[in-house]
């Protein structure tokens, strides 16, 4: 599947090392998540956040306060909302 991004200088991730498989951009200038995670919105047409939780928290509420921020269409789906209506309408 053709994909995309970016990613923490040096392929850092919570659980060790981004594989070279997952084509994503590194940082520049040892940009971190945070810097990656704004990028990502940016760059991207939408934002999907998908969460177990209906309270968005840590990284997943700042990138909803990005794309905000950025002006860009977003939707979080959580279990206890009517997801399986809420996405075709987001999505048209």
């Amino acid at each position: 599947m053709p994909h995309g991004g970016w990613c923490p200088a040096g392929r850092i991730a919570e659980d060790g090392t981004i594989p070279p498989r997952y084509q994503l951009t590194e940082m520049p200038e040892g940009g971190g998540y945070r810097q990656r995670t704004k990028a990502n919105v940016r760059d991207a047409d939408a934002t999907l956040l998908l969460s177990i939780a209906p309270e968005l928290t840590g990284g997943s509420r700042q990138t909803m306060i990005f794309a905000g921020q950025l002006a860009k269409p977003w939707l979080h789906l959580h279990p206890g909302m009517d997801w399986r209506s809420a996405l075709p309408a987001w999505m048209g």
